[in-house]
């Protein structure tokens, strides 16, 4: 890594820390370079981009305005004292080395893993140990904190992570919280900087953890059950540290709640605690279920929730009752179990890694067959008021057949997923009529299955797929495949699909179908949809 490469990322508003980046235009978090450079390319960064410009007062000094705060182009640096920031003497350095035309090497002694775990130097750290986390204590932000798997997302939280600094003192490494604190990666304790000479010898209960590596071997087993997925790292670490004590030797996790002991396995912890969760939420009218609902900050967990949903793409209603996703563009319910489960689920990811937020993975190609979907309409025509048969079989609604879905938290919007615009619903008429829209729509392709099943579902660009019957769009075709798989396409598939008497009946009532002589088009016309 070199800090030539690092000069473009500060141009771009990228904070870089020792494995942690943090876009502040766009207020997204990364931990890899290569995701780093794939979101310099978004669209929407790009134009975040341009209409930035130096604050005036702090021209020369390389200074923006980023909303309360100010960010120091020279120093990759945010700070609320831009008078004070200027005159320190890193900055004054930092800007001399900005006109340099070369720079010299940085090399980080710090790595992240695959499956979430951190090496300083020689010493291995858990994901939690490495954002200072110690039970419901944050190190680095000073303050404690109800549940880490949220506070670790935070912007605040990460950004200063990011302006922590590690350093090396007889052989072992501290984070610099301040001038008057440092935090020690193998007591997982804060001290007086004044003490970092002699810690290890003197303050260091647990120095033996690094001779014996703990973290690892107390942990096996997930290391293993999360190397597919990272980021889920940190919430299963906590789960096991809030709710198990682990015994490694005999293979057991004894519950905090009940006291039983259960497999040191990941799936069965998971279950076990899901059903305390499950009796948690039940009317059993038990006391301590009383004064555990008496202590609950609602409030707090409503920001904490809307927080968190920030930071994923995901916007919710005034009164926090439901969510709306822009990335997916699907609604999700106001819950913290319901949330995590969309942000980490295959959908999300899949478009994340479409936009190049994602590490890219390899995905299946399509079995079906790929037809113009000129070739695939053999029938069309009106049965109610907002609703088509199309080939005699499927009743779509107008919408769906016409690529749009409700977009936001509002009711009065669409998202047209041809056009990729969002537009008023009073207006989607107009706009399905633009000739722009009309050939986006003509140009998909239908894909069908060689068992000929009655699906409708449309390629309307590369490796982005709508779903008519559901009227969703997923990226990549092993996604979709696990869609249409499941129980809730399947239900909506059945009441879509008509018995041939109805469709028969409904045609002689509403035809007439379409025939070698006319094109889609015509038809299309002929009921007002283009």
């Amino acid at each position: 890594m070199t800090e030539a490469k690092f000069c473009s990322y500060f141009k771009n508003f990228i904070l870089c820390g020792e494995i942690d980046f943090h876009c502040m235009l766009c207020q997204e978090s990364f931990f890899y370079l290569e995701t780093v450079d794939k979101h310099l390319k978004w669209e929407k960064h790009r134009s975040l981009l341009k209409k930035q410009a130096y604050d005036e007062r702090y021209k020369r000094d390389f200074l923006y305005k980023i909303r309360d705060d100010f960010y120091c182009e020279a120093c990759n640096e945010l700070t609320t004292e831009p008078k004070k920031h200027r005159q320190c003497s890193s900055h004054v350095a930092a800007k001399s080395v900005l006109k340099k035309p070369k720079f010299e090497t940085m090399n980080y002694p710090i790595t992240r893993c695959s499956d979430g775990t951190v090496f300083i130097g020689d010493v291995q750290v858990t994901a939690l140990e490495w954002h200072g986390i110690k039970k419901d204590f944050c190190t680095v932000c000073s303050r404690q904190i109800q549940d880490v798997t949220i506070h670790n997302t935070l912007n605040i939280h990460v950004i200063n992570l990011i302006q922590s600094n590690t350093v090396k003192c007889n052989e072992y490494y501290y984070r610099m919280l301040s001038h008057e604190k440092f935090y020690c990666f193998i007591c997982l304790n804060v001290h007086d900087n004044s003490t970092m000479e002699d810690h290890m010898t003197e303050d260091c209960d647990v120095a033996e953890k690094y001779k014996n590596n703990y973290s690892n071997k107390a942990y096996r087993n997930m290391k293993v059950l999360v190397k597919t997925d990272p980021e889920l790292h940190s919430a299963l670490l906590i789960m096991s540290q809030e709710y198990y004590k682990i015994n490694d030797k005999k293979g057991e996790a004894e519950c905090r709640i009940c006291n039983k002991a259960v497999k040191a396995d990941i799936a069965v912890m998971i279950k076990h605690k899901d059903n305390h969760e499950n009796e948690k939420d039940s009317d059993c009218g038990k006391p301590y279920d009383v004064k555990y609902s008496e202590v609950v900050d609602h409030g707090k967990r409503r920001h904490e929730l809307v927080n968190y949903g920030k930071d994923n793409y995901i916007k919710f209603n005034t009164l926090v009752s439901w969510g709306y996703c822009s990335l997916c563009h699907t609604r999700v319910s106001a819950s913290m179990r319901q949330v995590m489960s969309h942000v980490y689920g295959r959908r999300h990811k899949c478009f994340l890694e479409l936009h190049g937020l994602w590490r890219p993975s390899k995905h299946e190609k399509t079995y079906w067959r790929k037809i113009k979907f000129t070739s695939f309409m053999i029938s069309i025509f009106k049965i109610n008021g907002s609703s088509y048969l199309v080939n005699d079989q499927i009743q779509i609604h107008y919408s769906s057949f016409m690529l749009l879905g409700n977009y936001g938290i509002d009711t009065d919007q669409y998202i047209c997923f041809g056009c990729n615009e969002v537009i008023e619903k009073s207006d989607a008429q107009n706009h399905c009529k633009t000739k722009t829209h009309v050939d986006k729509m003509l140009a998909c392709h239908v894909m069908t299955d060689y068992d000929e099943k009655s699906e409708f579902i449309r390629l309307i660009r590369p490796n982005v797929y709508h779903c008519a019957v559901c009227d969703l769009i997923l990226p990549y075709w092993d996604n979709l495949r696990g869609h249409i798989s499941g129980l809730s396409h399947g239900a909506r598939r059945r009441v879509s699909l008509l018995p041939c008497n109805e469709a028969n009946i409904l045609r002689s009532m509403h035809g007439p179908t379409l025939n070698r002589n006319n094109s889609v088009n015509i038809h299309l016309k002929r009921l007002g949809l283009i």
